[in-house]
């Protein structure tokens, strides 16, 4: 309708934290941080539901709440009566408005704007979790942060972000590979696999001013976190690479070296390498 409040109704991105809102293809890694961000969604970080969002004060807060069919959903499963789940968000920017469509966001605007923002989310589910004989609720919360200043004439352009996660469980949730999980029977999507436990990451970059041929290097550093509550293990992923950038999000190549470490498994360790190209147009 205008910028301060519109409605959108479909499949969507639930307001929740930075990093499913700016996806694999608007921050300076290879790989989406999945590590950290385990929110319940059918495909590629969305859910059938809707948003109610807006844009006041010049674009500088944003604010994005709806409801969404959620997770669990099945005669067997834990939301056998279809409740809905809960998810809003609420972000500030400091200094410019980042230049997002909606409620949208990117981790890495490649020095075109003076960026300091602050955002918070909340999401909710009544019976979220378990199965019909086992129920729970669940609750998840997350905060960000975001420094990245204009480039000027001769300097580079550092990228700082923050992530907090916490998410809580009623219930053991199926396929979670949590001890005494039980398994899911009868779902078709969105169901099982969600963890209670509490989470971090932080990342890092720095875009040389000196142009190279078509664009300019990138290093990056990105390190992740998840602590779980049942089993009392940890998942850890560290992130090392370059991005050549040529013109933003829209052309850039991308090498990356990816450490992976999981305390609740037999084989703990593991390591990928990627080479990636990302043309957006």
């Amino acid at each position: 309708m205008n910028d301060q409040f519109n409605v959108w109704l479909g499949r969507m991105l639930p307001p929740g934290d930075r990093a499913n809102l700016a996806g694999g293809y608007f921050i300076p890694t290879w790989t989406f941080p999945g590590v950290v961000s385990t929110g319940p969604v059918i495909f590629g970080g969305r859910d059938d539901g809707l948003t109610i969002w807006g844009r006041t004060m010049g674009g500088k807060l944003v604010y994005a709440g709806g409801a969404f069919n959620g997770h669990n959903r099945g005669a067997a499963l834990s939301n056998d009566s279809d409740k809905f789940l809960y998810a809003g968000r609420l972000k500030y920017d400091l200094w410019d408005a980042e230049p997002n469509p909606a409620y949208y966001e990117s981790t890495t605007y490649h020095g075109s704007a003076n960026i300091l923002s602050l955002g918070v989310s909340y999401q909710t589910q009544q019976e979220g979790v378990g199965t019909s004989t086992a129920k729970g609720n669940y609750k998840a919360w997350s905060m960000d942060a975001l420094f990245e200043p204009k480039m000027i004439a001769g300097s580079g352009v550092p990228t700082l972000e923050a992530n907090y996660y916490k998410y809580d469980l009623g219930a053991l949730d199926c396929n979670s590979g949590e001890p005494g999980a039980p398994v899911c029977v009868g779902g078709t999507d969105n169901f099982g696999g969600l963890v209670a436990g509490k989470a971090m990451m932080v990342s890092g970059a720095y875009l040389f001013p000196a142009q190279v041929g078509w664009g300019k290097f990138q290093p990056f550093v990105r390190l992740q976190k998840f602590d779980r509550d049942v089993s009392n293990t940890e998942r850890k992923a560290t992130d090392l690479g370059v991005n050549y950038v040529i013109n933003g999000h829209s052309a850039r190549i991308t090498t990356q070296y990816t450490k992976l470490k999981d305390t609740r498994l037999a084989v703990q360790d593991q390591k990928q390498f990627y080479v990636g190209v990302q043309l957006l147009y």
